[in-house]
């Protein structure tokens, strides 16, 4: 964003997100840090690190009601819970790579979750209540997770519809030609 100069990762209070009116269609909230300072730039998009159960500052941020808001959380019962609980305040929020064909493309590096959440969660869609329980009633393992951190860039940046995600797949379908 222009107004921003050549600032890249700003940190403000609670207070001044609510207040923010960026030219944003788009907001993509990560869980994790490393994913968060990572992400290629897309226009539109502003990237909002939550820190896991730390979106609470999203809660007055009005603003996002305008805008498509994506999640992606870890693939663990606690991510999963933390969909749920910014959905009771932002109900229009989406997750991404949140499905169960990231979770199984990426067994390879499958955790353990050391405390998983047993709670019923009421806002998840269909797709997302369904890989919830499975994980929740160790359908996939024991106690099995995925950290947002671990899965393939490749794999990511194209679920993201970043321009690096779209170019990304423009080049693997004219390879594929």
């Amino acid at each position: 964003m222009a107004l921003l100069g050549q600032a890249r990762d700003l940190t403000v209070t609670a207070e001044a997100l609510s207040t923010l009116r960026l030219p944003v269609t788009r907001v993509l909230i990560t869980e994790n840090l490393v994913n968060f300072l990572a992400l290629p730039e897309c226009p539109g998009t502003l990237a909002i690190y939550g820190g896991g159960y730390g979106f609470s500052s999203l809660r007055d941020a009005q603003w996002l009601r305008d805008c498509e808001v994506l999640y992606w959380g870890d693939l663990d019962t606690h991510g999963f819970r933390i969909l749920d609980q910014l959905r009771a305040v932002h109900p229009h929020v989406a997750s991404v790579l949140m499905d169960e064909a990231t979770l199984l493309a990426h067994r390879d590096v499958w955790g353990t979750e050391p405390s998983p959440s047993k709670a019923v969660l009421s806002r998840l869609t269909a797709e997302e209540s369904a890989l919830h329980d499975g994980l929740r009633h160790d359908s996939f393992g024991t106690a099995i997770r995925l950290e947002q951190e671990l899965i393939r860039w490749d794999w990511a940046v194209e679920r993201l519809g970043t321009d690096a995600g779209r170019q990304s797949a423009a080049e693997a379908e004219k390879n594929d030609q």
